[in-house]
Order: structure tokens, then C-alpha cells, then sequence
């Protein structure tokens, strides 16, 4: 499968440069909530969120609304500004409500096209992005803002927050990218899936300790024991230990959003000039078992 990053949205910019820096070198961007969550039995203390600064709107509807407009200026830039295959269709990926209902509408990604002038023929919904099966010359949007106490106060998110006083744990967090499903060209990248035993997989396809490790999966103690365990039989003696650089506590988490993310910092450490002797960026994504995926910069 191959792709474009065309848009992207995050605490830490627009750019794929500031994505880059900002998970490469572990910078947050995380201030304390005003509400107060449930982290155990002993501890009720505010979360840390990671906003982007220039949305004012609150409500999860309305911030993400505007994060679907700055992607879809910068896609009708970007794609005004070049030869494109694009086929007119939009998949948009976002998140939903207690009701199971999609916090964005087609009729709302109409008005923000209209509003634009991006000329759309078909704008078709999903609940979660298969980054294993995009379309070629299809556009696929992926936006979701969790920073609010709506998504905070979750049961499933006790003891897994980052909140003041607290352990390491998921910062939650807001945005999303634009991916082009592309043929080859000189900002494509290519990606390819695994599933099986993390640890044999990396040996089977003889990856490297220097090579680049992103991680989008919830940090926990247990998923530290996982890599740990999958990643001893890549070492040497003397060997430094492989900085896996995870998305859930710099970039944060994304919600329906955040997968594609772990795409999007792939692309950008693959197109850094800083980068031109990196091949391959390993993903291991969020699911009920890793799944490792190979992205690397389409062969022209």
C-alpha cells in the first residue's frame, strides 16, 4: 500500500518537520485540565491534555470541525498546487458519540468543501481507518480532539491517564492528517503489514537496532515488558538500547485519529533532509496484538 501525507494537524503544528522533532526528541506539549479524573483509589487528580493552541471552540463537535478545515485547506493547497490523481472521493475518519453517531456529518464536510472550494463527487464515512487498504488516487481525511472530560472520564481510561502527580501514562490529545492513497512518486511512502509474534517478526525481517521504532500502542507495564522481550534478540554486547518512540505521551493520543498519525511521523522521518540515510521506519500500531508494519519511501 502506498500513500501521501498531504495535511496534518497536531499540538505540535502543521508541518511534518515539527511532527518529526517533536517525536523524535520526546517533547510535550501537555498542560493540566481544570476537571478532575479518577486515576486509582488513591488518587483523583487533573489529566493532561495536549491542545492545539489555536482552536478556542469546546465542544469535541466544534474542535474537531475546526481541525477538519485546516486539513482540507492545506489538501486544496496542496493539491491546486500540483499534478495530482486525486478521484474526488473523501473518506473521512472521525470519532463518534455516545450514540454511536459520527461527530462529523457529510452535510458538514459539504458546507467546509463549498466554503473552500474543494470540488468533492463523494464523501463517504468510517469509524476507523484500515491503513492496510487504501484506495489509490482516494483521499482519506482522519480527524478526532479527546482532550475534553467527555473522553476523560471514560471508565476504560482509569489508571491509564496522565494526570499531575501520577505515573507515566497517555496524554490525551487532538488533530489528524490527510493521506493520499498514491502511485510512486518522490513523497510516497510504501507500507507493507505483519501480524504475528513481534519479537519473530523482527528477526524474520532483519531489523536493525539504528533503524527508527515508532510506537502508537497505549503505554503500559505490560507493553514494556512486550517490547523489551521482542526487541532482546536484534542486540549485540555493547549495543545501546532502541529508543521506540512513542506517539500516546508526546504527540498524544488521537482517538480515531491516531494510527494514522503513527503514518504520518513514519512519513515525516522518512522525507527530513536530515534522514536521507534512513530506509525503513518500523510502526507497531495500537490493536489487540501488535501489528508491525515496514514504511518506507516509495521506489521510483
Amino acid at each position: 500500500m502506498q500513500f501521501e501525507l498531504i495535511a496534518l494537524e497536531t499540538p505540535a503544528g502543521n508541518h511534518p518537520s515539527a511532527l518529526y522533532t517533536a517525536v523524535a526528541n520526546n517533547m510535550r506539549f501537555c498542560t493540566p485540565s481544570k476537571a478532575i479524573v479518577r486515576y486509582d483509589i488513591s488518587l483523583d487528580a487533573p489529566y493532561l491534555r495536549a491542545q492545539i493552541e489555536e482552536i478556542s471552540v469546546t465542544r469535541r463537535k466544534d474542535r474537531c470541525l475546526a481541525i477538519l478545515e485546516s486539513l482540507l485547506s492545506q489538501t486544496k493547497q496542496r493539491l491546486d498546487g500540483s499534478a495530482n490523481t486525486w478521484d474526488g472521493t473523501i473518506n473521512l475518519v472521525t470519532g463518534n458519540t455516545k450514540a454511536e453517531e459520527p461527530y462529523i456529518e457529510v452535510s458538514d464536510v459539504r458546507t467546509l468543501c463549498d466554503h473552500i472550494e474543494l470540488n468533492v463527487d463523494d464523501i463517504q464515512l468510517h469509524k476507523m481507518l484500515d491503513i492496510d487498504s487504501l484506495s489509490p488516487n482516494s483521499l482519506y481525511v482522519i480527524v478526532d480532539s479527546c482532550v475534553g472530560y467527555d473522553e476523560a472520564s471514560k471508565p476504560n481510561w482509569v489508571g491509564k491517564l496522565q494526570v499531575v502527580g501520577g505515573p507515566e501514562g497517555v496524554v490525551l490529545s487532538e488533530g489528524g492528517c490527510a493521506l493520499l492513497g498514491t502511485s510512486v512518486n518522490k513523497n510516497a511512502c510504501q507500507t507493507k503489514a505483519y501480524q504475528g509474534d513481534l519479537g519473530e517478526l523482527l528477526k524474520e525481517l532483519h531489523a536493525e537496532i539504528n533503524e527508527p521504532y515508532i510506537s502508537t500502542r497505549l503505554l503500559s507495564e505490560q507493553w514494556q515488558r512486550e517490547w523489551l522481550n521482542a526487541s532482546r534478540a536484534l542486540y549485540q554486547e555493547h549495543d545501546e538500547l532502541i529508543e521506540l518512540n512513542n506517539t500516546a505521551n508526546t504527540i498524544g493520543y488521537i482517538g480515531a485519529g491516531h494510527n494514522a498519525i503513527g503514518l504520518a511521523v513514519a512519513s515525516s522521518y522518512l522525507h527530513n533532509p536530515l534522514n536521507s540515510h534512513i530506509e525503513r521506519v518500523w510502526l507497531i500500531t495500537e490493536q489487540e496484538k501488535p501489528q508491525l508494519i515496514s514504511v518506507t519511501r516509495s521506489v521510483l
